[in-house]
């Protein structure tokens, strides 16, 4: 059969669909840390172990249960090695349980429960897995920032919402960058209007003032932000603003004109 050009893009089509269908679908690599001294007196190779997998780390929301024998060749079991610290208490004896189960790997967390003969946890029942998504970074974008205009006082004053997202991970951190042209309003016994981009209200744990120092002009803006300690869950950005060191200054917008600005947020470690 001729291979002619049609032909060839047609199967390289293919295969670049079957790769990506192949890394969508890849095996959950699990790790659980066990009492070795248990397992060694109960655990036999014909006892049936069971692999729960949740979505939070509360391990109350089941996405996924599997059971493999104990002796089954998925499974392997390694002896960590550890050194007890001069004056200090003796690390527990362990083994780590290792093998891979047949579920997609979602966008957030995995946390691994194992249940059976001898299966005694160390460290908690409900353990996180290193190699499931939280550990890659994730990114959300807002929408249009030109969607109402303050007139600002020398106290931090909210102009609006513009994004809200979900946290997948309680030890991450979140990132939070603005770009964009901004009216700085009409200036009345002020120096400037001084911008900051917050969570939930509260302000970042490191991060910039944007500012505006010209009455009645349209400037552009960066300010970068980092919150760390924020729950797992919903949360929603905002910017605020205020008149530095006292005055008013009306009508200050957000991408006024509608210039594309953007606030994008990311999930990161």
């Amino acid at each position: 059969m001729k291979l002619t050009k049609p032909l060839l893009e047609l199967l390289a089509a293919m295969a670049l669909f079957l790769s990506f269908v192949s890394a969508v679908n890849a095996d959950v690599a699990a790790d659980y840390l066990l009492d070795r001294p248990a397992f060694k007196a109960t655990t036999k190779s014909t006892d049936s172990l069971t692999f729960n997998l949740y979505d939070d780390q509360a391990c109350t929301h089941q996405v996924f249960t599997h059971s493999l024998l104990a002796g089954d060749s998925s499974i392997s079991y390694e002896k960590p090695t550890t050194q007890k610290v001069k004056g200090g208490t003796a690390p527990a004896k362990t083994i780590l349980l290792h093998t891979t189960l047949p579920f997609t790997t979602p966008p957030g967390p995995l946390y691994l429960v194992v249940t059976g003969p001898g299966i005694v946890p160390v460290g908690g029942a409900c353990q996180v897995q290193i190699g499931t998504g939280p550990y890659r970074s994730r990114y959300f974008t807002s929408g249009a920032l030109n969607t109402h205009s303050l007139d600002a006082t020398s106290t931090f004053q909210k102009i609006d919402d513009f994004l809200t997202f979900n946290k997948a991970d309680v030890g991450s951190r979140i990132e939070v960058t603005l770009n964009a042209l901004v009216l700085g309003g009409n200036f009345s016994g002020t120096n400037g209007v001084q911008f900051q981009v917050r969570i939930d209200g509260n302000p970042p744990t490191q991060g910039n003032l944007g500012a505006i120092t010209t009455t009645n002009t349209r400037e552009f803006l960066s300010i970068f932000a980092v919150f760390e300690g924020l729950p797992a869950g919903s949360h929603t950005v905002s910017v605020w603003a205020r008149s530095a060191p006292a005055g008013t200054s009306n009508g200050v917008t957000l991408d006024a004109g509608g210039w594309g600005g953007r606030i994008i947020v990311k999930e990161t470690y």
